[in-house]
């Protein structure tokens, strides 16, 4: 059988034709592309003949400030300018869509000129749009249209700062040098100088900042080390914190922390026996510091075991069984500080078991008398002993010989009173001694007298 639809002609070709269903779709699509076609010469009528008006707002615009002489009369402004505006603007849907793309170009601008002196002073917000657009668009609204500023005197200020090194954990034997901690501003070195900060703004505010606090960030440290730090806090003299929002200044800084090595070094005194003190009866010796805190090079501070005190005490120039001696302090390494910064030590010498006793002598002997020369010893002659109690006690005078010789007196030996250098023999005491030395007066006589 044949298809209506495929017919064989009488020439034995097949003939073909579209079903209704085809056809109808072949319709809409032509509809469809009136349509739109239609749709975009109505709209570009509308657009470019009859362009209605309309208005629309453009949010979030930078407020430029100009004629700004406050710094000039030392003046403040309180709380700052506001940052942005709003405004509502009318006009044409074309010009409006062009306003938007060129949004950069719309000037929001504030004059300071007639500021000049402290109190609360208007400023009016200006907009001046792009030229190409000023005389079909118009500004029917800005917001905040007029600004009250609060204007104050103006300070500049350099407080210390303070750095809180708390956080910071130091390896066994190393400390930080806190005196030789630095502090640099990122970028404006004029920021902070010899570790002030530089800090502005109004004058009720700045004048009462005794001090800058920065608090250096958690860190195992057995070296020197930097660190970008914040700002933390503004203290009054009582402590408290100031409040930072109308300040200016640098809100990071970077702090450099030296880290040294240190050595607790004993301090070290000679102590020579004499005079009838032996280094037994030394009850006691104290010295105060017993130590000093050295910083340094490690190799440098491994050799150096004690801090010798210069000079070495003598015991027999003691004034007294107990006395204190004051003693300058000197590192002799160079390269090494002294952390603690000690100048001087006293030390506490304390003796016992030792005795002190007058005793008039009645034994003399002068040796080496010139021919033609006879002497008599002015009396009375008393010395000082000293030494072991039971040694001193147990002597008599008897015991105890004054010897002048002439021959050492160093002057020419003529009639008169003349004062000689004499020595003292004590027999059978050891261990005692004179204190001080012993000076006679001798009667001269010469065969020419």
């Amino acid at each position: 059988m044949t298809s209506e639809n495929n017919r064989l002609p009488s020439d034995g070709r097949t003939e073909s034709r579209l079903t209704p269903a085809k056809e109808r779709r072949g319709i809409n699509f032509l509809w469809l592309l009136l349509s739109l076609f239609v749709a975009v010469v109505l709209w570009l009528f509308v657009m470019t003949m009859l362009d209605p008006t309309s208005q629309t707002t453009i949010s979030n615009l930078p407020v430029t400030v100009i004629n700004d002489r406050t710094e000039d009369h030392e003046l403040f402004i309180r709380g700052g300018l506001a940052s942005t505006v709003d405004i509502t603007v009318r006009g044409t849907m074309r010009d409006l869509t062009r306003l938007e793309g060129m949004r950069d170009s719309i000037v929001v601008q504030c004059s300071l000129a007639h500021i000049d002196e402290t109190g609360q002073h208007p400023a009016t917000i200006e907009v001046i749009l792009p030229a190409a657009l000023q005389d079909s668009v118009e500004v029917i609204r800005i917001s905040p249209q007029e600004l009250m500023l609060e204007v104050v005197a103006y300070a500049v200020r350099r407080v210390p700062v303070r750095v809180d090194i708390s956080a910071v954990e130091l390896d066994e034997d190393y400390r930080i040098d806190e005196d030789n901690i630095r502090i640099e501003s990122i970028g404006h070195p004029d920021d902070v100088i010899a570790n002030r900060l530089t800090v502005s703004g109004p004058a009720d505010v700045v004048d009462y900042i005794e001090e800058v606090t920065i608090v250096l960030n958690a860190t195992q440290a057995s070296e020197s080390f930097t660190q970008d730090v914040y700002i933390w806090e503004f203290l009054d003299a009582y402590g408290a914190t100031i409040g930072e929002s109308d300040l200016t200044f640098a809100e990071i800084v970077m702090v450099y922390v030296p880290v040294h090595f240190v050595k607790d070094v004993p301090l070290a005194v000679q102590i020579v026996a004499g005079g009838g003190i032996r280094q037994e009866d030394v009850e006691s010796s104290v010295i105060s510091p017993t130590s000093i805190r050295l910083q340094g090079e490690r190799e440098i501070l491994d050799g150096i075991h004690t801090i010798e005190l210069e000079p070495a005490i003598i015991l027999a120039e003691l004034e007294s069984m107990s006395q204190d001696f004051l003693f300058p302090v000197h590192v002799p390494v160079n390269g090494v500080f002294n952390v603690d910064r000690v100048e001087e030590a006293t030390v506490s010498i304390t003796i016992s078991g030792v005795s002190e006793r007058d005793v008039v002598v009645e034994n003399f002997r002068v040796n080496n008398v010139p021919a033609g020369i006879s002497y008599r010893i002015v009396p009375p002659i008393s010395v000082r002993l000293r030494g072991p109690t039971a040694s001193v006690q147990a002597l008599n005078a008897d015991d105890i010989t004054v010897v002048v010789d002439l021959a050492m007196q160093g002057a020419p030996i003529v009639a008169g009173r003349m004062g000689a250098q004499a020595t003292v023999n004590i027999r059978g005491a050891p261990l005692v001694a004179v204190i001080g030395e012993l000076s006679v007066s001798l009667e001269i006589e010469t065969d020419a007298s």
